[in-house]
């Protein structure tokens, strides 16, 4: 138990405290992947986290990043079909990622805000 104690404050200390500190705010959570030394940070392994790599750049009003970060994803999928083949995973990826380029190009256009702590991001007043 001496052990498991030992390993459950390290865990503490080094994973759930660093994320307790560095996301402590809804704007530090929405803007994450903007900061490129935070959003590999991945304790948990979550797959689905490059998903939101996107949406955190939209809300920080890094736009070009935004775009370059879904045109790396398709890039990277691409590379995986033509080195595995064809496969669902990779496929539905694609599909994701340009759906989500459409859909922020539209955003862009309409300057289209959120509510996030008490401002509105992104910011398309700077």
């Amino acid at each position: 138990m001496e052990d498991n104690l030992t390993d459950l404050d390290k865990m503490y200390k080094n994973d759930v405290q660093k994320i307790y500190d560095t996301y402590n705010t809804q704007k530090s959570i929405f803007t994450c992947a903007a900061h490129e030394e935070i959003f590999p940070f991945n304790p948990v392994n979550t797959p689905s986290l490059f998903f939101y790599g996107p949406l955190n750049f939209y809300f920080a009003g890094q736009f070009d990043k935004a775009f370059e970060f879904i045109d790396d994803q398709i890039k990277l999928n691409k590379a995986n079909i033509k080195e595995l083949g064809s496969y669902e995973e990779a496929v539905n990826n694609i599909k994701t990622y340009e759906i989500y380029r459409k859909n922020l190009k539209q955003w862009i256009k309409d300057c289209r805000q959120f509510k996030v702590d008490d401002e509105y991001l992104p910011n398309f007043i700077e």
